[in-house]
């Protein structure tokens, strides 16, 4: 291939071309970046026009206390029996019924921990106070700026609103280079899945 002289009009004009078309596609790959990024990093829980339809934590929550609920009674059921076949008075004492009485005893005094270790923990939490933090105040903000002296002069200019940083990880360039059409075959997604 013969060096090219970048001196001829006609040259200029396609070098000129080919980096406007370069920035244009850089342009949108970092817009594209950045709302990814955005996406990653925006709490929706914050938003006002978020509701919750589903509340996975609380669902959760009602399937271990009904789990609870079926382990007690279970529990229960079974300590009835026990405490039947220990109150059956025979005239001999077998080695069978020792065995039901002491584990009855077993049973109740585990039962006796268990509520005290309850007590511990609910006095422990109302010792500390709450657990969640308070919610911040959203609309406090003052974005303006004051300038003069005294009350008759002030003027009050908006400030511009703050660039915020956004980091781009890795995945987020993966995620890029997935979604993109012509680049979801590329080498470079591969050594990205490599690295």
């Amino acid at each position: 291939m013969e060096p090219c002289d970048l001196s001829d009009p006609a040259l200029l004009d396609v070098a000129a071309c080919i980096s406007l078309a370069v920035e244009q596609r850089v342009r949108y790959l970092l817009e594209r970046l950045s709302v990814i990024a955005e996406h990653r990093t925006d709490s929706v829980k914050n938003d006002s026009r978020y509701k919750v339809s589903n509340d996975v934590r609380r669902q959760l929550k009602f399937l271990e206390d009904v789990d609870v609920e079926e382990r007690e009674t279970h529990e229960e059921s079974e300590r009835e029996v026990l405490f039947r076949a220990a109150r059956n008075r025979s005239r001999f004492e077998d080695g069978e019924q020792a065995r039901l009485k002491a584990r009855v005893r077993e049973m109740q005094r585990l039962k006796i921990e268990e509520l005290r270790q309850r007590e511990a923990n609910a006095t422990a939490l109302q010792a500390i106070g709450p657990r969640k933090r308070p919610k911040r105040l959203e609309g406090h903000h003052d974005t303006t700026m004051q300038f003069g002296e005294g009350p008759s002069n002030i003027q009050r200019l908006p400030l511009p609103p703050r660039q915020r940083v956004k980091k781009v990880t890795m995945r987020d360039v993966q995620l890029l280079f997935e979604t993109e059409k012509d680049m979801r075959r590329s080498t470079l997604l591969y050594k990205l899945y490599l690295k």
